[in-house]
């Protein structure tokens, strides 16, 4: 289970974390810098203590494992200055700026224009001397996560699920099925029957999830 608190420097209104550590994923301590919530979307600010791209990018894959939710990079900021050390601004994946409306209205399309977005900004710790920086937060959580978390869109529907991107787990087993001698069809129907034995009565949901 994830560690989460409250911030002390930024004192947010927030007493139950359970909404957070629906999506959150474990392993991982946070610091709620802001949070508002309406049923089910909420905003958030919050702080970790990771301090290089490599945590960033990790805690991004177990983000999107745990909640099952997509999300496509909108910017990056390559030259960060000097007072980042890494920054990136995400979108959820069903707001995929279809070119024309003839594309928006296909049935088949999964953009839903959803408004949901992140922001993951690793400020830079200065150690070699005294730093001028006056974020109070600094060098314990250098991370900032903010999080819009307003999708317009079911998250666990099969409708919804069927577009996430592959396992890389799952794409070797298909690879080495083919090894085997197995074409695309064969080798998906063997990776379905393995998730039937293994989930049984919850196979339905469980075969969308790529």
């Amino acid at each position: 289970m994830s560690a989460i608190i409250k911030c002390k420097f930024c004192e947010p209104n927030i007493e139950n974390f359970n909404i957070l550590r629906s999506y959150l994923p474990g392993d991982y301590e946070y610091m709620v810098c802001s949070f508002n919530a309406d049923n089910t979307n909420f905003k958030t600010r919050l702080r970790t203590n990771g301090k290089n791209q490599d945590y960033a990018h990790k805690w991004l894959e177990d983000f999107q494992m745990h909640s099952k939710c997509t999300m496509r990079v909108e910017r990056t900021y390559p030259h960060s200055g000097t007072k980042n050390v890494f920054k990136v601004d995400l979108r959820c994946q069903h707001n995929t700026r279809p070119r024309s409306e003839k594309v928006r209205e296909k049935e088949s399309c999964k953009n839903t224009d959803c408004p949901a977005k992140m922001g993951i900004t690793i400020k830079r710790v200065v150690t070699e001397r005294k730093s001028r920086s006056k974020d109070p937060h600094l060098p314990d959580y250098p991370t900032v996560i903010q999080m819009d978390f307003c999708h317009n869109h079911d998250i666990l529907t099969p409708e919804i699920l069927k577009h996430r991107s592959v396992l890389p787990e799952v794409k070797e087993k298909i690879l080495a099925l083919f090894q085997l001698g197995h074409n695309p069809a064969t080798a998906l129907d063997m990776h379905k029957y393995d998730l039937l034995l293994e989930h049984g009565e919850n196979f339905k949901i469980i075969c969308h999830d790529r």
